[in-house]
C-alpha cells in the first residue's frame, strides 16, 4: 500500500478534502506530487450536492459488497469536495476524462444542474501544452471564469482557474504542486472553498 491510499481508480464520486489536507501536511511537495500526479477539482462549498448519491460509497478491497455510510451536513451551509481529474470508468481507448451527473463518468458530480455528461478534460499531449476543458453542449453551460464556453470547443486550463459547472457549482482546477500549497494553507483553502 502506498503512503497515500485514496482509492483513485475505483471512486468516481467526489472525495472529502480532509484526508488530502493531512497527506499534504505530512509530506514534502515531491512526495505528494509523486503520489497524486494529476490535477484536481476543488469544489466550492455548496448545498447543491445530491445527498442520496453521496451516502453510499464502496469500502474495502473492491469486492463491492461492503458500503460505508458517510454522513454529510449538506443542508447546514453546504459542503466542499475534491475530485482527481483522472480516467476511471469510460472507454480506456478515448483519452477524454468525462465529468457529469451520471455514475458512468470518470468524475461524478451529483448536482441537478449538471448534465448527465457535462464536459470533458484532455491531458496535455506534448511538452508545453496545457490541460483543456470542452463543454459537451450542456443545457446549463460550463463557464471558464465568467465566460461561457462554446460547445465542443477546447479551452486551455491553467492551474488556479475556476470553472462554473451548470451555471451554479464552482470548482477550482489545480495541478498537484498548487494543490499541495493550498492544502497546507488553511487560509488559502478557506478562500477557495467558502
Amino acid at each position: 500500500m502506498s503512503k497515500f491510499d485514496f482509492n483513485f481508480k475505483k471512486e468516481s464520486l467526489p472525495h472529502m478534502i480532509e484526508p488530502y489536507q493531512q497527506a499534504a501536511q505530512g509530506s514534502s511537495l515531491q512526495e505528494f506530487v509523486s503520489q497524486v500526479p494529476f490535477p484536481f477539482l476543488v469544489y466550492v462549498r455548496s448545498k447543491l450536492w445530491d445527498p442520496l448519491l453521496l451516502l453510499a460509497r464502496q469500502k474495502g478491497g473492491g469486492t463491492g459488497s461492503e458500503t460505508a455510510v458517510v454522513s454529510y451536513d449538506i443542508e447546514a451551509g453546504g459542503h466542499s469536495f475534491i475530485s482527481p481529474v483522472r480516467k476511471r470508468q469510460t472507454d480506456p481507448n478515448d483519452p477524454s476524462i468525462f465529468l457529469g451527473r451520471d455514475t458512468n463518468n470518470d468524475l461524478v458530480v451529483p448536482v441537478n444542474s449538471i448534465s448527465a455528461r457535462h464536459c470533458r478534460f484532455l491531458a496535455p499531449t506534448h511538452a508545453g501544452a496545457t490541460w483543456q476543458c470542452i463543454d459537451l453542449g450542456t443545457k446549463n453551460g460550463t463557464f471558464l471564469r465568467e465566460q461561457q464556453m462554446l460547445p465542443d470547443q477546447p479551452y486551455d486550463l491553467a492551474s488556479g482557474t475556476y470553472l462554473r459547472l451548470g451555471g451554479n457549482l464552482m470548482a477550482w482546477f489545480l495541478l498537484p504542486d498548487r494543490l499541495w500549497e493550498v492544502l497546507r494553507s488553511p487560509t488559502q483553502l478557506k478562500a477557495m472553498t467558502d
